[in-house]
């Protein structure tokens, strides 16, 4: 959501997280290549305009993305494309990565406000 690639360590992402700079204009994203990059203000509050509009909008991509998988399928010379979404939850024997019990709205809220004060103390050292 912030630009950063899933690949490398921890520590990586980490630090490419703590350089994402504030927008000029305070707005909480921008728009690139028709994706929303997020850029939260690690220097400031958790409740802050910006930073609030981030959480929620993680925990309500946690949620959907925990609700519904997609698949991609290709195949050779036929140019067959097939793009699939699938219910993860509601399905038979459908389950998601978080453990159930854990899968509210509060829990993910949560998650997402620890994860987000531990990049902001990251910022700060």
């Amino acid at each position: 959501m912030c630009g950063v690639e899933m690949t490398g360590s921890k520590s990586k992402r980490t630090d490419e997280l703590c350089a994402v700079k504030p927008l000029e204009d305070d707005a909480a994203f921008k728009i690139i290549d028709g994706k929303e990059v997020w850029h939260p203000l690690w220097k400031g509050n958790i409740d802050d305009k910006v930073n609030a509009l981030f959480v929620k909008n993680v925990v309500q991509r946690i949620w959907q993305n925990e609700q519904v998988s997609a698949s991609l399928s290709m195949c050779g010379q036929d140019e067959y494309l097939h793009f699939e979404l699938q219910r993860r939850r509601d399905g038979p024997g459908g389950k998601g990565e978080i453990a159930d019990a854990d899968f509210t709205m509060p829990a993910i809220t949560s998650c997402v406000k620890n994860y987000w004060r531990n990049v902001h103390k990251q910022w700060r050292q």
